[in-house]
């Protein structure tokens, strides 16, 4: 773990959770959504070329696809608020 995420696994080889330190005291908190120190520590290759911000309506469901090489490329998903949900179809 470094000082800023935390890397957990899961099940789908090659995936990671990342999951942001919150700090926080009397006037609120502030979490580091990226910090390429960490990606660094952690063995995960960065370099983002575009960024997505979304915002959903209550029961609107977004969806990731994903790739195969050459196509592929890595994700990094940020999720605020609610929640995110994995399925798999093969």
């Amino acid at each position: 773990m470094s000082n800023r995420l935390e890397k957990i696994s899961t099940p789908l080889e090659g995936c990671f959770e990342l999951q942001t330190i919150v700090r926080g005291d009397n006037r609120g908190s502030f979490i580091k959504t990226f910090h390429e120190p960490s990606f660094k520590e952690f063995g995960l290759a960065t370099n983002f070329k575009e960024e997505f911000h979304t915002i959903s309506v209550k029961n609107v469901i977004r969806a990731m696809h994903f790739q195969l090489p050459p196509e592929a490329h890595i994700k990094l998903v940020y999720c605020a608020e609610g929640a995110v949900m994995e399925f798999f179809r093969h």
